[in-house]
């Protein structure tokens, strides 16, 4: 790619609410209202979400050319003042590899949380952990222990082990399914933990089967707690065709259902395509249907100009609309091996040429088409029905519980030679 205007394609969450402040004086002069665009850089890790500090913060026009920049702090907020003309934002970290990530059309207020991916290994600090079931395997025959019995694996988050979710859960009718949460913090490395039967005692502790319609074999159920939506530190188990919530025992939960498809072409590209439907448990009595797209065909379709126009290296519209007309937002991520670039916006508009520091452009200049992606998510709410509520939407629940209650994604995803 030549120039230091790159386009590149992508969607996600950002917001429309608008803040600001005022200053008066004694000589009756008009208050000068101040708005400001602020939010929060993370890197999502397996310890939880984590500051990520010495990112570059830069203000883009409606054209996409740079108009102000700074640095978030270190705890990863930034602020930044959103004046007339202020359209686009991105947020960029030129380190061994570059990490970029540009959110189109957004308004002053608060963006939430701003996920980056890092050059940083995560090291976490984690354990494997094993459970003795001789004490609860005759007082409930008939069950399976879910994750497992040995080997379930732990890490810190913020310093503390986070707590282990098993689950018995029948393997044959007329068995109700039974949960508990296991604090591991005082364990002593390499002893196996007895369960014992006040463990899984109590009413609360009993699960309710989840009926979800639409399910065809070979789709994938998991079920978990929104409370620990926060990072990848959520265990969620895994289902067949049949699943179980606890929400007495865990809180909030959620069920999500998902299809998977991988392809192979003869020129050497790869594709991969995934389709989940999350929701919220509200009503046990309820049955849940399994919104799933199974044809990716139209996706790849819409896909096309956007691939032209990244070769172009020139602004192009899109529109995914006619994939799915109730879609929230659309990120399109692009890459290769020294630097990702992800850029976020609504379901139809125009890919600007977006303006990067010219360390940046270099880097992505250096890199080959033979070995690159490019990758797609479309997002729909249920509760946004519009791109503005949506962006709000993600900035209260990023810096809540990270969780959407009712929720489609699909992801396409091309690697090779693009």
């Amino acid at each position: 790619m030549e120039g230091n205007k790159l386009v590149l394609v992508g969607l996600t969450l950002s917001l429309l609410t608008a803040c600001g402040g005022g200053s008066g004086g004694d000589n009756n002069s008009a208050s000068v209202i101040v708005e400001t665009i602020k939010g929060r850089v993370i890197n999502e890790t397996t310890c939880g979400n984590q500051s990520y500090p010495g990112v570059e913060v830069l203000v883009h026009d409606n054209a996409g050319k740079i108009v102000k920049r700074v640095k978030n702090t270190d705890d990863g907020e930034f602020s930044v003042s959103w004046d007339k003309g202020d359209t686009h934002i991105s947020f960029v970290k030129n380190g061994v590899n570059l990490h970029a990530k540009t959110l189109l059309n957004v308004s002053a207020g608060d963006l939430g949380l701003i996920p980056l991916k890092s050059d940083a290994t995560t090291n976490c600090d984690c354990t494997y952990v094993n459970f003795d079931t001789s004490e609860i395997a005759p007082l409930y025959p008939n069950t399976q222990l879910l994750p497992s019995s040995s080997n379930v694996k732990v890490c810190k988050v913020e310093g503390k082990y986070q707590s282990i979710n098993l689950a018995l859960v029948p393997t044959q009718d007329g068995v109700a399914p039974i949960a508990t949460s296991i604090d591991v913090n005082n364990l002593i490395n390499g002893q196996a933990i007895l369960l014992k039967a006040e463990d899984f005692n109590g009413e609360y502790r009993q699960g309710q089967a989840i009926t979800l319609d639409g399910l065809v074999s070979g789709d994938h159920l998991s079920t978990g707690s929104v409370s620990n939506r926060q990072s990848d530190a959520d265990q969620q188990f895994s289902w067949q065709q049949s699943a179980y919530a606890f929400p007495q025992q865990f809180g909030e939960e959620y069920v999500s259902a998902s299809h998977t498809q991988f392809h192979n072409l003869p020129n050497g590209t790869s594709i991969f395509y995934l389709s989940a439907h999350t929701q919220q448990i509200h009503d046990a009595n309820k049955i849940y249907n399994a919104e799933i797209n199974r044809d990716f065909a139209p996706l790849l379709e819409a896909l096309q100009p956007v691939l032209e126009g990244v070769a172009a290296n020139q602004a192009t519209s899109y529109d995914f609309s006619q994939y799915d007309a109730n879609i929230s937002a659309v990120n399109f991520e692009l890459g290769s091996q020294a630097w990702d670039w992800s850029i976020e916006g609504a379901k139809s508009g125009t890919l600007p040429l977006i303006e990067l520091p010219t360390d940046a452009v270099h880097k992505i200049n250096l890199s080959t088409s033979f070995n690159s992606s490019l990758g797609l998510i479309l997002v729909e709410s249920k509760n946004s029905t519009s791109y503005a509520d949506f962006r709000q939407e993600w900035a209260k629940v990023s810096r809540d519980n990270y969780f959407l209650t009712d929720a489609k994604v699909s992801i396409l995803h091309i690697s090779g030679k693009i």
